[in-house]
């Protein structure tokens, strides 16, 4: 299996939706858009992506997502591909669909950027709306009560495997 993590120069700073200044960084044709480093707020954020093992599953390892951090992927789902994240809170690792319940928009504007400033909320950064980590439930915003659609995850020694719902 192929796994990447790897920073790569941030090389122009713009303002995110919040007015924080964001590094982003530029691809080069070798990087395929498999890897990326942000920095916010002081605190790297890695775009972390693993290869996809089998139609509708994807592989990761749990020892490369750390407590309050998180990873993307996509996943085939007879024909429609899934684009998904998981994250890990408080040591336990969460897969949801990247598709916010009010808008449908991804949750993250900024490549693997989902957790709030405080790392309690997955946040939508489309309008605002915070989801609990561990359960995908809308708890503030324009969603009160509405949920992530979750993804089948399971743990097979250090590799995460999510699946299709």
């Amino acid at each position: 299996m192929l796994v990447i993590l790897a920073p790569v120069i941030a090389t122009r700073w713009s303002a995110s939706l919040f007015g924080r200044a964001v590094a982003r960084t530029r691809f080069s044709s070798s990087d395929f858009g498999l890897r990326a480093l942000l920095w916010k707020c002081g605190q790297k954020r890695w775009w972390y992506h693993a290869a996809m093992d089998a139609p509708g599953e994807w592989r990761g390892s749990a020892a490369a997502i750390a407590p309050g951090q998180s990873a993307i992927f996509r996943i085939q789902c007879g024909t429609r591909t899934l684009n998904g994240f998981l994250v890990n809170y408080a040591g336990e690792y969460h897969a949801y669909v990247n598709r916010c319940a009010h808008t449908g928009t991804p949750l993250d504007t900024w490549p693997n950027d989902f957790f709030s400033e405080d790392g309690r909320y997955l946040v939508c950064s489309t309008h605002g709306a915070t989801y609990l980590p561990e359960s995908g439930l809308c708890v503030g915003g324009p969603c009160p009560g509405a949920k992530l659609e979750r993804l089948s995850l399971r743990r097979d020694g250090d590799a995460l495997i999510v699946s299709c719902p």
